[in-house]
Parts: structure tokens; sequence; C-alpha cells
């Protein structure tokens, strides 16, 4: 399986997806964000499971509040995410997102600026898995850059090695780490 684990026990190959949800949060702290909202991706899939995992361990562990309310599952596909923001938004906004995906932050931007809020003066937003689209919206998104091809590398070596009769195991990809892609959408928080 590439970018899944099992519960049939298939080899499996996946991104340290922990480890890049964290990064995203950690420069939005870096940033002097203390009040973050998170876009989760769909409840019972494993990636956003670990992603919402990084996000949550990465807030405990700098002391960051992250309010139930706060978080919010969405389609990896954007479904759900004008709600979400619409939730987000109605009571003691935060200055930053973080969205699970990066079609979840592409939708947000939509959203958050439909309710004419500029980004990032008004709120930053990062998103996870870059593409080449974040560079050409307005503004780019800051994304979370996974390694895409050491992941597809790593599957193939895998399918090739059981091919010939040879055992493989199990991997996460940590190796090159999670990357951070700055662009415009990410901000200091502007002062009250």
């Amino acid at each position: 399986l590439i970018n899944r684990r099992s519960r049939a026990k298939a080899p499996y190959v996946v991104l340290d997806d922990q480890a890049g949800a964290m990064l995203a949060i950690q420069h939005l702290y870096d940033l002097g964000h203390r009040e973050i909202a998170y876009l989760a991706g769909p409840p019972g899939v494993e990636t956003a499971e670990q992603r919402r995992l990084g996000v949550v361990q990465r807030c405990q562990e700098l002391g960051l509040a992250l309010p139930e309310d706060r978080v919010i599952a969405c389609g990896f596909g954007g479904e759900g995410v004008e709600a979400a923001v619409e939730r987000i938004l109605s009571s003691d906004p935060p200055t930053a997102i973080a969205a699970a995906s990066i079609v979840i932050a592409f939708a947000a931007a939509k959203a958050l600026q439909a309710r004419g809020l500029a980004i990032p003066r008004d709120i930053s937003l990062i998103g996870y898995h870059d593409t080449p689209l974040a560079e050409f919206v307005t503004p780019g998104i800051t994304t979370i850059e996974m390694p895409l091809t050491e992941l597809a590398r790593h599957a193939m070596n895998n399918i090739l090695a059981r091919a010939n009769g040879a055992p493989i195991s199990n991997e996460v990809i940590s190796h090159p780490a999670p990357r951070l892609v700055l662009r415009h959408s990410t901000a200091p928080p502007k002062r009250g």
C-alpha cells in the first residue's frame, strides 16, 4: 500500500504526516500566532488522522490551546470548508488557519476572501502538500512539501523486491523530512 496502513497487515510505505503537520503549526507559532484553527481531513482516513495527531501534539508541546470547536473535519476535495470557515469565524476568530490539504487551503482562501478578509493581513493560512498551483493563486499559499518522489521510489522498490521473492518491510518515509514552502499566505498576526 502507498501512503495507507492496512488493518489486513499488507505491507505499506507511508509519509511522515505527523511531522509535516507539526512543521505547519511550528511555522505559525514562530510567526507569533497563538490562536490557531485547524481544518482537518475526513475522520477515519489514516493520513488525515496522522496529520491531526501531529497538529494536536505540536500545539500541546507549545502550550497552545486548540479547542474542539477550532478543529473541524472537511473533505480532502474541499467539501465542508465553507461551513467550517463560517463556524471558525463566528466567535473569537483565530489569527491563523492550518489546512490538512492544499485543496482545503484553496477552499478556505476562497471562503475567507468572500467574507472580506485579506490573507495574510487579517488571517494567515497554511496548506499541506505542495503543488505548483499554490504559487499561482493570490496570495500564493504557504504549504508543507512532502517527499512524494521518495514515497514512490520506495514503493516501487518494494514491488520489485516482492516480485523477486524478497521480503519487504513497512516504511515511514522521514528522509528527506517534510519541508516548509514559504509563499505569501502567512505572516505575523496583526496587532490590535
